[in-house]
């Protein structure tokens, strides 16, 4: 009985790869012509461009002051890993905030 199941199985897969062959040979045909034109023309002129980039400014602000804080906060991570691998300032630093704020640890 499981052959018979596998048979419809192989035979359902078969038919799926030649459906999706056949799909794959319609999409690759292409006409020249529409190609050529497609390939002439501008997607975009100079002027929607600058409608988009005013319509949209704050978009570039944001993601600048995103970039910049992250740069930052990237850079401060890695000066502490140094500082606290090659010094003992980090470890001094953290004695005195325990000290000076008495935090109970039970």
């Amino acid at each position: 009985m499981p052959k018979k199941k596998n048979k419809k199985f192989k035979a359902q897969a078969k038919q799926e790869i030649r459906s999706t062959s056949q799909l794959v040979n319609k999409s690759t045909v292409i006409n020249n012509a529409q190609t050529n034109e497609l390939v002439n023309e501008p997607a975009v002129t100079s002027d929607e461009i600058t409608i988009l980039n005013e319509k949209y400014a704050y978009v570039r602000k944001d993601v600048t002051k995103l970039l910049i804080t992250i740069g930052v906060l990237a850079a401060l991570f890695v000066g502490f890993y140094f500082l606290g691998t090659h010094t003992n300032t980090l470890s001094s630093a953290g004695n005195w905030i325990y000290k000076v704020t008495n935090i109970q640890i039970q």
